[in-house]
């Protein structure tokens, strides 16, 4: 029993040393021998720095706390040749990129992108891309582990910054509002009429873009005759 006490003693004297050791450190105190059970005297302490007024500005005072170094680099609007900056939405996160776009095509800045295999937020003022690979994964997610649109976004920003999530941007609403059309656009494709060249869905030569077995197909899953009985029993 006597052992065990002595060694909790011992570890709590070091455990002492360190706090004070690190006390020291912080508070610029100089160098020195460092005694267990000795208090440091106020008289030795720098005098303490009054906080600025406004802490909005506290990074800005550069004369007392010296050079705050940026934890998130700043995006500029544009580059030298005046392409503006626009954030792309990744499954590693969120990157931003100055976008260049075509001079010799006529289509406009939203299809440009698209052909890119880029959705864009917005059609009119194009500032928030996501990628085709992002939207079908994020459709993964939800389908097979029942990721939320807000864990979904919050894994991306964590993946952007790990330390500090909160400096990564927010596009929560572009992404649920993005993620709803894509779903549709999807459904859409695979199991909608595609029309013939005439523009008319519903004729014989439309068809579905994915085989649909519960769709009522002549050949496949309707019986001979199916006109005339249709015609008497509408």
């Amino acid at each position: 029993m006597q052992v065990i006490q002595k060694a909790e003693t011992e570890s709590n004297d070091v455990e002492k040393l360190s706090q004070t050791e690190a006390a020291a450190a912080e508070t610029f105190i100089p160098a020195g021998p460092t005694t267990i059970g000795v208090e440091v005297a106020s008289a030795d302490l720098p005098p303490p720095i009054d906080p600025p007024e406004d802490d909005d500005d506290w990074e800005y005072k550069d004369d007392i706390y010296g050079i705050v170094p940026r934890l998130a680099p700043h995006v500029p609007k544009a580059d030298r040749d005046g392409n503006i900056f626009v954030t792309i939405v990744h499954r590693d996160g969120f990157h931003h990129l100055p976008l260049v776009t075509c001079a010799c095509s006529p289509a406009p800045l939203d299809i440009q992108v698209l052909d890119h295999r880029l959705y864009p937020a917005t059609y009119d003022k194009v500032r928030t891309l996501f990628t085709f690979e992002l939207l079908d994964d994020q459709r993964w997610d939800n389908l097979e582990c029942k990721t939320s649109y807000y864990q979904y976004h919050q894994k991306l920003r964590r993946r952007t910054h790990s330390s500090c999530p909160d400096l990564a941007p927010n596009r929560l609403v572009e992404l649920r509002r993005v993620a709803r059309q894509w779903r549709n656009l999807k459904l859409r494709k695979w199991f909608w009429n595609v029309p013939d060249a005439s523009g008319d869905g519903d004729s014989a030569e439309a068809r579905t873009g994915i085989f649909c077995a519960a769709c009522p197909q002549p050949g496949v899953n309707l019986p001979p005759g199916w006109e005339t009985e249709q015609e008497s029993n509408p």
